[in-house]
């Protein structure tokens, strides 16, 4: 049997482990999601103006 090679710690994983990497990836999150529902009022808001 070959012995297993050590797996390099994951920065990421690490990462999620702390509640602090848990807030950024919910704030990252929550931020695209705003920008996606601006960016889609925004081009609703244009569409209708031009159509009247």
């Amino acid at each position: 049997m070959q012995p297993e090679p050590p797996k390099p710690p994951s920065r990421l994983l690490g990462y999620l482990k702390k509640p602090v990497g848990l807030v950024l990836a919910a704030v990252a999150i929550a931020l695209i999601l705003v920008i996606m529902c601006c960016c889609g009022l925004w081009a609703a808001g244009t569409l209708n103006r031009g159509s009247v």
